[in-house]
């Protein structure tokens, strides 16, 4: 994946924003270092933002690496109620992870519905021998039916969800 850059870095709420939506979309993100021109002196201000969203890229790059390794695959096989819900998924085998982000501006109760058959795993196993979590925002899952889970979403962070065989 490529590195966008993000121009908006002195807004940390936005940042924190474009961190997620970087993590949903599995891209490596960065702020862009700008500079002006005082007294003839190049003024970087990028280290007192470093320092100030230095937890947020500690969050970020594990789970976006772990994105990245696993690969982004074009079929999601799975879909999620309410409004302006992002799904992306990584990986296949006995290990997929889906991205899901709420681009909605307050938070929102979303059900996902995977199709675990066409991701390879078989839908009785459910919940025996399957793990189902989220690893990136600690969202409780309320897993229902084979191949269904129940969270909340709360406005522009995203949620990785592991599915994996026990």
């Amino acid at each position: 994946m490529y590195a966008p850059t993000n121009a908006r870095w002195e807004d940390g709420p936005a940042v924190e924003r474009w961190v997620n939506r970087c993590l949903c979309y599995g891209m490596f993100g960065t702020n862009v270092r700008t500079y002006s021109h005082e007294k003839g002196k190049i003024k970087y201000y990028y280290p007192a933002v470093y320092q100030r969203d230095q937890r947020l890229f500690d969050w970020f790059v594990p789970k976006v690496r772990l994105l990245s390794r696993a690969g982004w695959e074009p079929v999601t096989c799975a879909r999620a109620s309410g409004e302006k819900v992002l799904v992306e998924r990584y990986g296949s085998g006995d290990k997929v992870y889906l991205a899901i982000m709420s681009e909605a501006d307050s938070p929102q109760d979303c059900v996902l519905t995977v199709d675990l058959g066409s991701l390879g795993f078989d839908p009785s196993d459910h919940p025996h021998r399957l793990r189902i979590d989220e690893m990136a925002q600690g969202t409780p899952l309320g897993l229902t039916t084979p191949g269904q889970v129940a969270l909340r979403l709360e406005p522009h962070k995203t949620c990785v969800i592991a599915i994996q065989k026990a």
